[in-house]
């Protein structure tokens, strides 16, 4: 239950032999800086905050949304979000409050899930999708503004669902 937070512009990193795990209610606020967080098994996601123009988070298996209290998971609206995984990036499955889709206020998003598994994404407005690729499973994005998908892929049977509420979709390269 411990809150992380940087003054001014000054980046935050977190590297992991393991997991990194976020209690629900906890927080990383790097101010204007950017942040990344790396971990050899799973990144369990609570709340990062940021006014930086970057975010990246690495998991050696899963990307987890670790709860819904105090916001969405990653607030950086001016951040180009990179994200991968090998076993999956968010869901929407479970139905579980405390495992599914990374809710998110972004600017744009660059996401691999190399392995079995899906890319469950809720944005709060619009979002660019400059690269989305999930090799063995499904890409889902829920969006409050537009949706551009320019390149968005599902393998191994896996669907495409893009779904805005906003002001629509504009889709360049879609493929499963």
């Amino acid at each position: 239950d411990s809150d992380i937070t940087a003054n001014g512009s000054g980046d935050v990193e977190m590297l992991a032999g393991a997991d990194i795990q976020m209690a629900d209610i906890s927080e990383v606020d790097a101010g204007s800086g950017n942040i990344l967080l790396d971990a050899a098994v799973d990144v369990e996601l609570s709340r990062l905050i940021t006014t930086g123009n970057e975010v990246e988070i690495v998991a050696g298996n899963e990307i987890i949304d670790n709860g819904d209290s105090g916001g969405v998971d990653i607030e950086a609206p001016n951040a180009d979000v990179f994200m991968q995984a090998t076993s999956g990036i968010g869901d929407f499955d479970t139905g579980s409050a405390d495992d599914d889709a990374i809710e998110t206020e972004i600017a744009s998003l660059e996401a691999y899930n190399t392995g079995t598994g899906d890319i469950a994404i809720d944005e709060t407005d619009g979002i660019d999708l400059t690269e989305v690729d999930a090799d063995d499973g499904g890409v889902t994005v829920n969006a409050g503004g537009q949706i551009n998908a320019y390149d968005v892929s599902a393998g191994n049977g896996g669907q495409i669902n893009l779904t805005s509420t906003g002001a629509g979709i504009a889709a360049g390269m879609l493929s499963t």
